[in-house]
C-alpha cells in the first residue's frame, strides 16, 4: 500500500525530465520514458504550464488538411495529375519557408490558362495576382507544403531540389515534362523547346530520349539555364507523339 501511494508522487527528477522533454516530446513520450500514464504526465505538465511543442503542430496540421481553399492532401499519391502540376512547379514554381509555408507560383501572363488548370488540380481557390510583367498566386497550406517537400525534397533542408527530377514512375513522365513545357517551354508544329536549370534540364533531356528515341537537341545556354529544342519534323512528331499520352496533353 505504502508503495503504490509513493509511486503516485513526482521524484524531483522525474519532474526534471517532464520540464525538459514534454515540450518536444509530449505526453506520449514522456509517459514511455518515465512508465507513468498519460493522465499522470499531462496533469503534471498543466500543473507546471508546459505546453507540448509536437501537439500545436499536430493541432495545425489538422487545421491546414480542413482548409477549404486548397486540397492539403493533393500530393500523397503520385497520380498523373500529381505529375504534371510538378512539372509546372520544378518550371516556374519556389517555397517560402522562414515564417509559414507558401508554395509560390509565378510564370508570364500568356501562360494564365496553365495556371487556372495547375490551380484546379490542386483543389485551389487563391487568387492570380499581376507582379509587374508575371503572374504570381501565392498557396499558403502547412500541410500541403510539408507533404510536397517530404516527398520531393528535403523537408529539413525547408527547400525543394529543383535542379533534379522529382521521384516519378516512368508512366507519369510525359505529365511532368508536359508541365514543365507548359511553365516555361514552348509547343508548335515545327519547333518544341524546354526551358530550365541546366541540371534539370540534362536529366530531362536524357529522360525524353531514351523514352523516345528522337536525336540529340540543339542545346543552348544562358547561364544556369539550358534551353533544348527539336526543330525537325520527325522527332517534333515523335515527342508531339510521346506527349499526347498525357491526359493533360490536349489542354
Amino acid at each position: 500500500m505504502g508503495e503504490t501511494a509513493m509511486r503516485h508522487l513526482w521524484t524531483p527528477t522525474e519532474r526534471c525530465e517532464l520540464v525538459t522533454r514534454y515540450p518536444a516530446e509530449g505526453a506520449a513520450g514522456v509517459a514511455r520514458r518515465l512508465g507513468r500514464s498519460m493522465d499522470s504526465v499531462t496533469s503534471q505538465a498543466r500543473r507546471y504550464g508546459i505546453q507540448s511543442e509536437t501537439r500545436r503542430l499536430r493541432q495545425a496540421r489538422s487545421k491546414a488538411t480542413r482548409s477549404a481553399t486548397v486540397n492539403a492532401r493533393f500530393f500523397e499519391e503520385p497520380t498523373p495529375t500529381v505529375a504534371f502540376v510538378l512539372g509546372f512547379i520544378w518550371a516556374c514554381g519556389s517555397l517560402k519557408t522562414r515564417h509559414r509555408r507558401v508554395l509560390r507560383l509565378s510564370c508570364e501572363p500568356f501562360r494564365q490558362d496553365t495556371l487556372r488548370e495547375v490551380l484546379r488540380s490542386l483543389g485551389s481557390r487563391h487568387q492570380i495576382q499581376h507582379h509587374g510583367r508575371r503572374l504570381v498566386v501565392e498557396i499558403s497550406n502547412s500541410r500541403l507544403v510539408d507533404d510536397l517537400m517530404e516527398r520531393c525534397g528535403d523537408k529539413y533542408a525547408k527547400t525543394l531540389a529543383l535542379n533534379k527530377l522529382p521521384p516519378l514512375a516512368q508512366q507519369h513522365l510525359p505529365e511532368f515534362a508536359w508541365g514543365h513545357l507548359m511553365g516555361t517551354g514552348f509547343s508548335g508544329q515545327e519547333t518544341i523547346r524546354w526551358t530550365g536549370r541546366l541540371r534539370l534540364m540534362t536529366v530531362l533531356q536524357r529522360d525524353i530520349q531514351v523514352a523516345t528515341h528522337v536525336c540529340n537537341p540543339i542545346v543552348h545556354h544562358d547561364r544556369a539555364i539550358l534551353h533544348i529544342a527539336w526543330t525537325d519534323n520527325r522527332n517534333v512528331q515523335a515527342l508531339h507523339d510521346w506527349l499526347k499520352t498525357s491526359q493533360f496533353r490536349s489542354f
